[in-house]
């Protein structure tokens, strides 16, 4: 049995990234060579993402060192196992030998003692992606005692259930085919539809009481609302559903394990259209707790892929004011949302961060979005230079059907961490001893102490803003000695009740801290 890392999961950093179905049969690209040994640096690139899906197949029960070389980068990931209930995806002349113990010999096996095909009107095993006769109870009972024993190895948090549709009828006479629904033990494919539903609930039932540790089981399709799912996946947000659909996305209060993914209509890794709906998509998800996803079943060592693209563009460091690093080093500079997203007067969508503002325009048209006085700073990408170009500006353009990031912390004329591996990269106002914290945080009566502390005789500053980036609130310090030293907001600088962001500057470097008051 293979023993999850203990510890504490750490807090997810936000814009949130997965990869979707990253692995091959084979096990590639973890695995270069059949049968050889899990290549390290593939392992790390991938385990910097928070969440990933691993074919079942070949990691269990043949190869569950694919897993633990990306436990062993990342203790704290989860890894999903991927299997698709409504199909057996290799091809129908595919016969195990006795000997053959793989996970596809077991699904075939099960399928098999249960009559579990589907067959069209022509005799043959249907071919047309949902081979599996789940409308028959025992064919879903064995496919759920399967994944049960799955899950129980402990080696993946829970299942990627793709294809896992409680109908099947849609299908029905594709390319001059009909499914021979009296084979499949049924009167009508309504019926058919009707014993589907019943029994892809029992699936995710057993899978979820399979392991004393709970696990996450999110699907692929529309259907999966009605079947207990803790999530699903929507692919072609950025390019195959309408800005209505989008709205209806932003307003759905998108769950932790829902997935976005933009694909189709691009003309290259890094074409203008490919990184709008890329990011387009990643402004979506953003705006509840949705992760963006792509697959990425390509050489992550020697290809650059759009899932990397996703992780290096928008994962930067707060230090020196967000350039973008190639490095992994720096995640999470969104920060923690500080409010849920809001239409703004212009028609964007609008999710404030601790560190920056994500905006986003479901419209046909393009939209400008007034920033109300303070001038937030777009990333300096290295991928997408149009729109990520390192300005400031108080006014944001954004086309149709696009997104933008925003940060809230100045420019800076430090070394590109991207360019050197890090090693010049600035360090942080704490490491030189710069330092800001909130007393009795959050705080009520309007009075904000703040306690604070600098390293050297020059001056310094601290502001607060409001979520709308307005300042609040301003002080400066001519030559204050060096150390600790606490500031009271009185009677006359009473805060309404709300969220802040406090911050500390001196010497090109920065502190900050979120306050909250509640009364």
């Amino acid at each position: 049995m293979l023993l999850l890392a203990a510890g504490a999961a750490a807090a997810e950093p936000f814009p949130k990234v997965a990869s979707y179905a990253a692995l091959r049969s084979s096990g590639y690209p973890l695995v270069k060579v059949a049968g050889g040994p899990v290549d390290p640096l593939t392992a790390r690139r991938l385990a910097r993402h928070p969440l990933v899906t691993l074919d079942v197949c070949p990691v269990w029960p043949s190869r569950p060192d694919i897993a633990l070389a990306l436990r062993q980068f990342n203790p704290t990931m989860k890894i999903l196992g991927y299997v698709t209930p409504a199909d057996f995806w290799l091809d129908p002349s595919f016969v195990p030998l006795p000997s053959d113990q793989s996970y596809p010999a077991l699904v075939h096996r099960a399928l098999t003692a249960t009559n579990g095909w589907l067959y069209g009107r022509d005799g043959a095993v249907w071919v047309n992606g949902f081979r599996v006769n789940l409308g028959k109870r025992a064919v879903a009972d064995t496919l759920a005692g399967l994944y049960a024993t799955v899950v129980s190895s402990r080696i993946f948090d829970g299942l990627f259930m793709d294809q896992l549709s409680s109908s099947v009828g849609w299908t029905d006479g594709t390319g001059g085919r009909r499914i021979d629904v009296a084979r499949a033990g049924f009167a009508s494919l309504a019926a058919m539809d009707s014993a589907r539903a019943v029994n892809c609930l029992r699936i995710v039932q057993r899978v979820r009481t399979a392991s004393a540790v709970a696990q996450v089981v999110i699907g692929n399709g529309t259907s999966s609302s009605t079947m207990g799912l803790d999530g699903w996946m929507r692919e072609g947000l950025g390019t195959l559903i309408s800005g209505s659909a989008a709205v209806q996305w932003v307003r759905a209060s998108m769950r932790d394990f829902d997935w976005l993914k933009s694909e189709g209509g691009w003309s290259g890794p890094y074409s203008s259209t490919y990184c709008r709906v890329a990011r387009y998509t990643l402004g979506i998800a953003s705006l509840g707790r949705a992760r963006a996803s792509m697959s990425s079943d390509r050489d992550l060592t020697t290809v650059p892929t759009y899932l990397e693209w996703w992780f290096d563009e928008y994962a930067v460091t707060p230090y020196p004011g967000g350039d973008a690093d190639t490095t992994g080093r720096y995640v999470g500079w969104l920060g923690e949302p500080a409010a849920p997203a809001y239409l703004t007067s212009e028609g964007a969508w609008r999710r404030n961060f601790q560190n920056g503002v994500v905006l986003v325009n479901t419209s046909s048209s393009a939209l400008t979005v007034d920033l109300h006085g303070y001038s937030w700073r777009r990333i300096n990408g290295f991928r997408d230079r149009t729109t990520n170009n390192g300005r400031t500006e108080r006014f944001q353009v954004i086309p149709s059907q696009d997104a933008v990031f925003l940060l809230s912390i100045p420019l800076s004329d430090a070394p590109d961490p991207s360019k050197d591996g890090g090693a010049n990269a600035p360090r942080s106002g704490a490491a030189l001893g710069l330092s800001l914290s909130i007393r009795a945080n959050p705080f009520t009566s309007g009075e904000l102490v703040v306690t604070y502390s600098i390293p050297e005789c020059t001056p310094a500053s601290l502001e607060v803003f409001d979520l709308a980036g307005r300042l609040v609130h301003g002080v400066k310090f001519a030559g204050e000695s060096p150390g600790q030293h606490t500031l009271q907001l009185g009677a006359a600088d009473r805060l309404v009740p709300g969220i802040y962001m406090v911050r500390l500057t001196q010497a090109g470097l920065q502190a900050t801290a979120r306050a909250v008051c509640l009364n």
